[in-house]
């Protein structure tokens, strides 16, 4: 667990599309969406540190560009590390990126399968509560999670987040702590 975290986890591979917003796009991140990511990272580090998540903020975060296309987008064979959908909403005449989640596979030798890690979700501060958050976890859990096979999906949250962990429980997370 991150400092402070909590684990959720969600056994029921089902998120009520009822909850998301239409007007969202969720869609896999690309190379030139790099610097936009590390915008959000930053803002989440600062929205973590807020609630007592972390101890990183957005000033002593060590993430660079450069390191996000190295183990998110690498040139060479390597796989990538991590994978990143982005929510996007169209403002005006421009989509404008939203929130994120990064996630990454598990695999148990027991079971045979995989499991979703929810890295982090987060979506900015101004767009909080439109469903956007909905839509990523509609994305991870009824499509990416269910087209791998993954037993779960799971993640930790910061204790004091409890708008978060209600959240969660909205879309059917156990807290497990």
């Amino acid at each position: 667990n991150r400092a402070g975290g909590t684990s959720v986890t969600m056994e029921r591979l089902f998120v009520p599309s009822r909850l998301r917003s239409d007007a969202t796009l969720i869609r896999l991140a690309i190379r030139d969406d790099v610097s936009t990511l590390l915008e959000l990272i930053r803002k989440k580090a600062d929205f973590d540190h807020s609630v007592g998540g972390s101890g990183e903020n957005s000033s002593t975060l060590q993430v660079t560009e450069q390191r996000l296309l190295e183990t998110l987008f690498p040139d060479d064979n390597r796989l990538p590390y991590a994978q990143v959908v982005l929510a996007e909403q169209q403002q005006q005449q421009d989509k404008v990126v939203t929130g994120f989640a990064s996630y990454h596979f598990r695999y148990s030798t027991f079971a045979g399968r995989p499991s979703l890690w929810l890295d982090d979700l987060f979506v900015d501060r101004e767009f909080r509560n439109r469903g956007i958050g909905s839509a990523l976890m509609e994305r991870l859990v009824n499509e990416i999670a269910r087209d791998h096979d993954c037993t779960h999906v799971a993640w930790t949250a910061a204790k004091r987040n409890d708008k978060g962990l209600r959240f969660y429980r909205r879309l059917g997370g156990r807290i497990v702590d």
